[in-house]
């Protein structure tokens, strides 16, 4: 993570800067989907240093290169997160999904008002219970069953289901098998459909 920069205190000074909005940046990333928390900003640490001490600077940027090694840990999980929330987001009308690190995650009403994930719908919570097992719940590079999936679902939330799908099957590496009775489940994809009927065999 370091660069080849000498001892010059003003080249140092310019490291640190870059490396300070990296991690800045990441940690930003990560407070998004309850990764890290606010509270604990990197930043707070060294609000002001000397930018004529060499030494200092050294090792200010030697603690801002681990920080971000530690955090860009993180980030392949953050991808999973975002993903969980905007296939939810994406169907939820009138209501936000909001991962953070207190309560893991909540739900943000239009008003502004917090609820539990207990408080929403059979089918708020059916489709919550089917976005985690999908990213969460699933081993990469496996087959998934799904039987009718669209069951407890509102329909408008069934447009483009078959596309989020597949997106995180690509993400995810996986594979759908999916049995439904829903023609709206397939909407705009009938060439993935496989009628089982003994007429269509």
């Amino acid at each position: 993570m370091q660069n080849n920069v000498g001892s010059n205190p003003e080249e140092l000074a310019t490291s640190v800067d870059e490396l300070r909005a990296q991690v800045r940046e990441l940690a930003d990333s990560l407070a998004r989907v309850g990764l890290f928390d606010e509270d604990d900003d990197p930043d707070q640490r060294f609000a002001e240093y000397p930018r004529d001490n060499a030494n200092i600077l050294l090792a200010i940027r030697e603690v801002y290169a681990v920080t971000l090694q530690r955090l860009e840990r993180l980030t392949d999980l953050r991808s999973e997160l975002g993903l969980f929330a905007s296939f939810l987001n994406d169907r939820l009308t009138s209501k936000e999904i909001e991962l953070n690190q207190r309560t893991g995650i909540d739900v943000v009403l239009n008003n502004g008002e917090r609820i539990r994930p207990s408080s929403l719908s059979s089918g708020e919570q059916q489709l919550l219970a089917l976005g985690y097992e999908l990213i969460f719940g699933t081993t990469r590079r496996s087959v998934v069953l799904l039987d009718e999936p669209e069951l407890s679902l509102h329909v408008a939330w069934l447009q483009g289901l078959l596309s989020e799908f597949i997106g995180i099957g690509e993400r995810r590496e996986l594979q759908f098998i999916i049995a439904t009775h829903s023609p709206s489940v397939f909407a705009g994809a009938i060439e993935r459909e496989r009628s089982l009927d003994t007429a269509g065999l």
